[in-house]
């Protein structure tokens, strides 16, 4: 999947269910379903994440994978991807802080937008296949 083909993917108005996990660095990992992923204009993925496990991780440890998927009718058919990720950066306010939180209310809910703490920024190492079919 090239970076405009996930452009599409990820930022369809309903947005797109996804799992990030995390590490803290010292073995200890985490999956968390996400569902307010945005890739910007820069090629940057954003996401916006509450005071919990997640961003804790990240503050230790800067790297995560986010496994985005669509269901299909069997595990061969779901579409998505692996994308690996690097922190670039973490907001507690500003224009993209406030963008995200008023998309997440939009979407969500005043109840979601509220519990939402950082804008984080990723740089995407990798993209892979949700599922890798090569030998």
């Amino acid at each position: 999947m090239n970076i405009e083909t996930l452009r599409l993917f990820i930022n369809r108005p309903e947005g797109m269910p996804g799992v990030l996990s995390t590490s803290d660095g010292q073995g200890g990992v985490n999956g968390a379903i996400f569902g307010s992923a945005r890739l910007t204009d820069e090629g940057l993925l954003l996401l916006g994440l509450g005071e919990n496990r997640s961003l804790r991780n990240l503050r230790r440890h800067n790297r995560a994978v986010l496994t985005l998927f669509e269901p299909g009718n069997n595990p061969l058919a779901w579409q998505g991807a692996r994308l690996y990720l690097e922190v670039s950066g973490i907001e507690h306010e500003g224009v993209e802080f406030a963008q995200l939180t008023a998309r997440i209310r939009q979407a969500a809910g005043v109840r979601a937008a509220r519990r939402i703490r950082a804008a984080v920024f990723f740089r995407i190492t990798e993209i892979r296949p949700l599922i890798d079919l090569s030998p």
